[in-house]
């Protein structure tokens, strides 16, 4: 009876013209990943997509889903990431970690995932490093003080080719 907002991951061609449409809800319904759904709201805006990233292959041999083309995601109200294939128009591979709200998942150049955790740190912020293919952390910024590192939306991360990350 309450409004849903319902993300979509929309492709489109050099003039701005939409090509295809791939509902994230749908993508979830259609796979073998369906337990996300067990954590959606009621009404309102159930997942609050923030990230899409077209993924370039190279984790393809390690990670079943991870094809050239395919799509990362992540989908801050189920507190997961997905992989979408958007010829099948399924999510092919997801993760939940230990992280709340997240934002701005990205595929490292040495093949980890990093993902900014706006209140999987106590309520507080941080930026988690991952090894997609043994999902354990390998690195975790929290701020130099406990508890000065917090963005209560929003918020995003990025490796820069010094190796430095760039977080804002």
């Amino acid at each position: 009876e309450l409004p849903v907002l319902e993300d979509f991951i929309v492709v489109m061609d050099e003039n701005g013209r939409e090509l295809d449409r791939v509902s994230v809800l749908e993508a979830i319904e259609n796979s073998e990943h369906t337990y996300l759904l067990s954590k959606l709201k009621e009404h309102g805006d159930i997942f609050h997509t923030n990230t899409v990233e077209v993924l370039d292959g190279r984790l393809a041999d390690e990670i079943p889903g991870f094809e050239r083309g395919n799509v990362l995601i992540t989908i801050r109200e189920l507190g997961s990431i997905a992989v979408v294939d958007l010829d099948e128009k399924k999510v092919v591979w997801s993760f939940d970690g230990h992280w709340r709200k997240p934002h701005q998942a990205t595929v490292l150049p040495n093949e980890n995932i990093m993902i900014f955790d706006n209140k999987g740190n106590r309520g507080r912020s941080q930026i988690v490093e991952f090894d997609p293919v043994i999902l354990e952390g390998v690195w975790i910024y929290r701020g130099e003080e406990p508890d000065d590192f917090y963005s209560g939306q929003c918020g995003s991360n990025q490796r820069l080719p010094n190796g430095k990350t760039f977080i804002t």
